[in-house]
């Protein structure tokens, strides 16, 4: 699992407890990447100055016009979030995996650091 989904169980973990519920399933999940990029502006510093021969020049130093890029990610996910876990529910969810919310948050809670 990449960091971005990672986070994202995470977070879903957090709303399935906030909700007053204890489990939750994936029923979609999507993450990607876009790219962007940042092109510095370009500065140029001029002066004049007298050269050897006593005639005066114009010396100019261009910087910037550099482009950098960089990813940026993102991420989708619907859940459904549920309190009990019995035989029903077992059967209905068979083929997606039943997160328990609180042992989620344990699971990666010394690998997520809060931003928010």
């Amino acid at each position: 699992m990449d960091t971005v989904q990672t986070y994202l169980i995470y977070r879903c973990a957090e709303l399935t407890l906030e909700n007053n519920k204890k489990y939750f399933v994936v029923l979609s999940l999507s993450s990607n990447y876009s790219t962007y990029s940042y092109k510095t502006p370009i500065i140029r510093q001029g002066e004049i100055k007298r050269d050897y021969t006593g005639n005066y020049k114009y010396y100019e130093v261009q910087t910037g016009g550099e482009t950098y890029s960089f990813n940026k990610p993102y991420a989708e996910v619907l859940i459904y979030m549920f309190t009990e876990l019995n035989e029903s529910t077992k059967d209905t969810f068979k083929e997606l995996y039943i997160y328990d919310a609180k042992e989620t948050i344990n699971l990666y809670n010394d690998y997520i650091e809060k931003v928010y």
